[in-house]
């Protein structure tokens, strides 16, 4: 007796109706459309760069903070031995305050964000942010010893104290990269003091013998770095009014 079991014409009927009916819907419908799966994008990790407040040194020995000296590696911003003046003003022991009454070390920069106070504790305050004001010169008020060039790099002053001398400290800019010259002084000069608009009456420093009633100084360029000043008679304090003693007024 055999196991093999037989299909009836039936079932055969059923199978092959089955088939073809898949056999349409196939030839209908056409091939199958893959799923489209996109693969996400491969986001890299940026490099993380350990923030520093040390400050570098260039090759001539200047130091600079680290955000200026990541604007040089950038591009944006020239090496720190061209933007200084050629005759920089340096700051160190015994310079702005005498040495015996200071311990000098040289300071930390803040991180980005971290706020930088000086003088005072007030987060709404800071003297020297408000009145940064640089004069031609260092004098004792401001400035420990003799007085001493800060935007000019010399002076002279004749015997009589009637005319002085001053020769500006070059390579000096602008926050614009303007170079500082005596047409600067020029301009302060005829449409700032000589204004009267803007300044009704001239400052007895700037009168003969720092009088009230004294001439108004007599002011001349000698060239791009140089002028000279004159007064009627002799004015022997016109140094301190153009030195740091003078913070209030800039212009004066």
């Amino acid at each position: 007796m055999s196991n093999r079991r037989t299909m009836t014409r039936r079932q055969f009927l059923s199978v092959s109706a089955l088939a073809t009916a898949g056999a349409i819907t196939a030839a209908c419908g056409g091939a199958a459309t893959p799923e489209v799966v996109e693969e996400p994008d491969v986001v890299e990790e940026p490099e993380v760069v350990e923030e520093t407040t040390e400050e570098t040194t260039s090759a001539s020995g200047y130091s600079e903070a680290p955000s200026l000296a990541a604007l040089v590696a950038a591009g944006e911003l020239p090496p720190v031995d061209e933007r200084l003046p050629l005759e920089p003003f340096v700051v160190g022991p015994g310079v702005r305050i005498v040495e015996e009454d200071l311990d000098w070390e040289v300071g930390q920069y803040s991180k980005e964000g971290e706020m930088l106070r000086a003088v005072t504790t007030s987060p709404t305050w800071s003297y020297p942010c408000q009145h940064a004001l640089e004069s031609f010169l260092n004098t004792p008020e401001h400035h420990t010893g003799p007085i001493t060039g800060n935007l000019c790099s010399s002076w002279s002053v004749n015997d009589d104290m009637t005319e002085y001398e001053f020769t500006l400290r070059k390579g000096l800019k602008w926050s614009d990269g303007v170079p500082v010259t005596t047409e600067d002084v020029q301009f302060v000069w005829e449409d700032i003091i000589l204004n009267e608009a803007v300044t009704p009456v001239v400052s007895t420093s700037m009168r003969a013998g720092a009088k009230a009633d004294g001439e108004v100084m007599d002011l001349q360029i000698v060239d791009d770095f140089t002028f000279t000043v004159t007064f009627a008679s002799p004015t022997g304090r016109f140094l301190k009014t153009m030195g740091m003693a003078n913070l209030w007024n800039p212009s004066c």
